[in-house]
């Protein structure tokens, strides 16, 4: 679905993070300054390259907001796109991907057909070493394939293994991200599932069963080469109290679902790893945890003498 004469004077901000990134951040350029829709803000912020990726970028003359910034990490510089950003919906793009054509237009359509949603997302192009492959599959996401758009319930998507949300993907309003924050900087990994569930704990979010973004996961430069949920910390899960305060009634059990998916696959490599650190922060965020072989197990290795337990690398 194109967006309609309305929507054409919303302007949209795009945050581009770069860093080390001359080879590259053309064609991420070139994809935003390809689409459909208009009016765009393209904002790149170079996290400290020191290559060409600052000739490259100003070359663009006034058509992109260049800005240079010492090394902070993706997540600083994603943030200081959105301080500076103008635009009612943000989205990012990383300096190895690009995006479809008609990528913005099809997702400001769906927030003018879902006024409720605080986010709206679709599928993309996946390149892995075994190929390309589209994700979600066409139709998983809605197990229907007359039905090719609408809510979701981000965190059994995610429960079920249906990676729906990607930095590349989603758009946000700005509105949004005012109350429940940015990119949390003190993340190694995991800072974009964090924002993700604090946007879904807290508002609707839509998706579309299109292809909007091409990821490319061979690339070494590629921001987010450890994107699993399951190979980050804990931290950015929430504890009983901060359920309640943080999550919608309605989305309370299906968070519990993905919650404890996320923190059973910790808590055994944990235990593989002898990760006493880790391990503890996985109970504490199990309270009440319930009656599990797992949990039993965890609970055994913990009065285990200190000699048992290597020191952390």
């Amino acid at each position: 679905m194109n967006s309609s004469m309305e929507t054409d004077n919303v302007l949209v901000s795009i945050v581009i993070p770069a860093y080390n990134a001359a080879g590259i951040v053309k064609k991420a350029i070139d994809s935003v300054l390809a689409q459909t829709y208009r009016p765009l803000e393209i904002i790149v912020i170079d996290d400290g390259s020191t290559d060409e990726t600052g000739r490259v970028c100003r070359g663009y003359g006034d058509c992109i907001q260049y800005v240079y910034q010492s090394n902070q990490g993706a997540s600083a510089a994603r943030n200081h796109g959105i301080r500076l950003a103008r635009g009612e919906y943000i989205g990012f793009l990383d300096s190895d991907d690009h995006y479809l054509p008609e990528k913005i237009s099809e997702l400001v359509g769906l927030f003018e057909e879902f006024p409720e949603a605080g986010a709206v997302t679709g599928a993309f192009i996946q390149k892995t070493e075994a190929g390309e492959r589209i994700t979600p599959e066409p139709g998983l996401v809605f197990g229907d394939d007359e039905i090719q758009r609408g809510i979701i319930d981000y965190f059994m998507c995610e429960y079920r293994g249906c990676w729906v949300v990607h930095t590349n993907t989603i758009l946000i309003r700005r509105q949004v991200l005012k109350l429940v924050g940015s990119f949390n900087e003190s993340y190694r990994f995991g800072e974009d599932v964090d924002l993700w569930c604090r946007i879904a704990g807290q508002y609707p979010i839509a998706y579309v069963d299109q292809v909007v973004a091409y990821y490319d996961r061979c690339n070494e430069h590629s921001l987010c080469a450890n994107s699993s949920v399951l190979g980050h910390g804990v931290d950015f899960l929430y504890d009983r109290s901060e359920e309640r305060r943080l999550i919608r009634r309605s989305m309370l059990s299906s968070y519990r679902l993905f919650k404890n998916k996320i923190l059973f696959a910790r808590l055994m490599l944990s235990i593989y790893e002898r990760n006493r650190g880790m391990l503890y922060s996985c109970l504490r965020k199990l309270r009440p945890f319930p009656l599990n072989i797992r949990i039993l197990i965890a609970l055994l290795v913990i009065p285990l003498p200190v000699c048992f337990w290597p020191r952390n690398k």
